[in-house]
């Protein structure tokens, strides 16, 4: 938990914004997250990728969520104990990209399927939380199968 006064600051700084991409730099390296909700939180200690134009969003998710990219930047990471991507790193990265057109035509394929992907796990998340509730009344004897 952080405080408002250090929300703040984060916020000034790094605004997650839907289509932006959260990826973890230290520790568990790449893991990658897709913003797709709007509401207000902080961030810290993971690179914050914002694409030019939100047509880069599905292209980028799935770029650095490929193992492939994982594997060729894990050789570049830094440290010994723990390691990381620096963010002077992050930022020289140099990614090809399909033309404009292409990328279009891509999102419009992907994009649908990432929404669907994103809706199911809020499902799951629903579904362990009733779990979570009914199952230790279930095994009290509380509720009759």
């Amino acid at each position: 938990m952080i405080t408002d006064e250090d929300h703040q600051k984060v916020m000034q700084r790094s605004r997650p914004e839907t289509g932006d991409i959260i990826f973890s730099n230290i520790g568990t390296l790449g893991s990658t997250v897709l913003v797709d909700n709007e509401f207000e939180f902080s961030i810290k200690n993971v690179a914050l990728f914002k694409p030019f134009d939100k047509n880069y969003s599905s292209f980028m998710f799935l770029y650095f969520s490929d193992p492939a990219t994982l594997r060729k930047m894990e050789i570049q990471s830094s440290g010994t104990s723990q390691k990381f991507f620096s963010l002077k790193f992050l930022r020289g990265l140099h990614i090809l990209t399909p033309n404009k057109t292409l990328l279009r035509l891509f999102n419009d394929v992907v994009e649908p399927a990432l929404k669907q992907r994103s809706l199911l796990h809020k499902y799951n998340q629903k579904l362990k939380q009733a779990r979570d509730i009914l199952l230790p009344k279930l095994m009290n004897g509380e509720i009759e199968v």
